[in-house]
């Protein structure tokens, strides 16, 4: 279920839409950007 920039997955999860209409909100908005970086400082990327 989309529910605007977001959509609810069959678990109740919340995902924002990443990859549609991302258009729309510009270039490098800056809330945007803040947003993403927020969440990027919290990915765990060890390949070992």
């Amino acid at each position: 279920m989309f529910q605007g920039a977001y959509m609810r997955d069959i678990d109740g999860n919340l995902h924002l839409d990443c990859a549609n209409n991302v258009a729309c909100v510009g270039h490098a908005h800056p809330t945007v950007v803040a947003a993403g970086q927020k969440e990027l400082a919290n990915v765990q990327t060890n390949g070992r």
